[in-house]
């Protein structure tokens, strides 16, 4: 038995998606969908949703947030996991 064996199981069959069907429904397709559903939301509920004041002040809102949570990402993703932003 080789290692090229295992991908026997990968091609599609009765029950199983194609290889472009699987990719697409993947978890980061949703969220995609999922944005995109909010910015249609946004805008067709305010006229100012998508204007380039309203995106100044979320950035200033989420700017101070994502320097701090940025570098803590990394840090958990190293595996030098420490939790306590001070």
């Amino acid at each position: 038995m080789g290692a090229w064996t295992s991908l026997r199981g990968l091609e599609p069959g009765p029950g199983r998606p194609a290889p472009g069907v699987r990719s697409a429904l993947r978890w980061e397709s949703g969220l995609v969908v999922l944005i995109i559903a909010i910015v249609a939301v946004g805008v067709s509920v305010s006229p100012q949703f998508l204007t380039g004041a309203n995106l100044f002040n979320g950035g200033l809102s989420y700017g101070e947030i994502a320097i701090m949570t940025l570098p803590m990402a990394l840090i958990v993703i190293s595996g030098e996991i420490d939790l306590s932003v001070a």
